[in-house]
């Protein structure tokens, strides 16, 4: 079976695509990086010609025009595949006509598939409407409106897509009702081996690690006061970490020196990032809300669920502090909790029983 996923961010696809290779399929990622992450890909989208900083008032058409110009050169890469699998509608990024491309895409593949795990107008729409206490914006109508502007263009390719699968409970809020909606199904994760784990105690530091990577969305007003607080309180306890955007590879090393990472606190659920870190063996905060975990029917997400809210995050730290057995036990839970909900091997599968179809 021949797959072109398009599109990529945080990494899903390049997870999903060693699933899917080890049930021999053959699978390119086409995708324009993601920026300081720069993720691999088969195929690159981007212009070899687009101005990386900001000369003039004509530097977003040109970066434009030459990435349409990249992408009518390789359109033919694109094109004959049994799958074609887009992350989101803005999988081609910055071009003239993406709804020509991806048309030409979807019409000259077997199958289409949306696997919605990224912000589009669906989820705002699901935000607007009050499904959720809480949500990754500040106003939220207004990003709405918007992308409104362009709402036929997003609902015509919805139309076009054969199948809609959700990665989780916030996307699935937003798709549910489309007649295409199929089914969730987790973000994926390649598991190597298991991590060593380096257990806490009272004759050490721990190390509590916060990367504000799209701050507003994630909630860093929250996160970043009650991280002083700890800083100030617990000097001789804890090792405070703040480190803005890495580069993917820089950020799994940072990582892996740490016993703590908060992900975010606006999100009724989590992403990749806090995957990747549980699968090394660290606690994660985030976004774990019990409607949201439900879907997975496991039961002891091992995720500790923040709020926007700085008080409930200091004294979720501050427990943590001083209970370093608390933190040992979730460790090693939290690397069981990604083998048994997001293996890309039992992922990769759910998939192919989709395209399948």
């Amino acid at each position: 079976m021949k797959i072109l996923l398009l599109g990529d961010f945080s990494a899903v696809n390049i997870n999903l695509k060693h699933g899917l290779e080890n049930y021999g399929c053959q699978v390119s990622i086409a995708s324009i990086g993601d920026g300081t992450g720069e993720f691999y890909r088969d195929i690159d989208l981007r212009s070899k010609f687009e101005i990386k900083k900001k000369t003039n008032r004509f530097y977003n058409y040109w970066n434009k025009l030459a990435n349409t110009i990249h992408c009518i050169k390789i359109l033919n890469k694109l094109l004959g595949y049994d799958i074609v699998q887009f992350i989101n509608i803005d999988s081609f990024g910055n071009i003239f006509f993406p709804s020509l491309f991806r048309n030409i895409v979807i019409r000259n593949s077997k199958k289409s598939i949306l696997y919605s795990c990224g912000t589009d107008l669906s989820m705002l729409q699901a935000i607007v409407s009050g499904k959720f206490k809480y949500s990754p914006f500040d106003n939220p109508a207004d990003i709405f409106n918007k992308m409104a502007k362009s709402s036929k263009s997003y609902f015509k390719f919805i139309e076009n897509i054969d199948y809609i699968i959700c990665a989780s409970y916030t996307y699935y809020m937003g798709m549910k009702d489309y007649p295409n909606f199929f089914n969730i199904i987790p973000l994926p994760y390649y598991i190597n081996k298991d991590p060593i784990i380096k257990e806490c105690a009272f004759d050490r530091k721990i190390v509590i690690y916060y990367s504000p990577r799209r701050p507003e969305f994630k909630g860093a007003k929250f996160i970043i006061p009650a991280l002083k607080r700890i800083s100030a309180k617990y000097n001789e306890r804890a090792e405070i970490i703040i480190n803005n955007r890495l580069p993917f590879n820089k950020y799994i090393e940072e990582i892996s020196k740490v016993d703590i990472i908060i992900d975010q606190c606006r999100s009724y659920d989590y992403g990749m990032n806090a995957i990747i870190a549980m699968a090394q063996g660290k606690v994660v905060l985030s976004g774990s809300e019990k409607e949201a975990t439900d879907i997975y029917e496991v039961e002891n997400c091992p995720i500790i669920n923040i709020i926007p809210d700085e008080e409930q995050i200091y004294n979720i730290l501050e427990y943590l502090i001083n209970h370093p057995e608390k933190i040992n036990e979730l460790k090693y839970k939290s690397v069981e909790y990604v083998k048994q909900v997001h293996d890309a091997n039992v992922i990769a599968k759910k998939f192919i029983s989709v395209y399948n179809l």
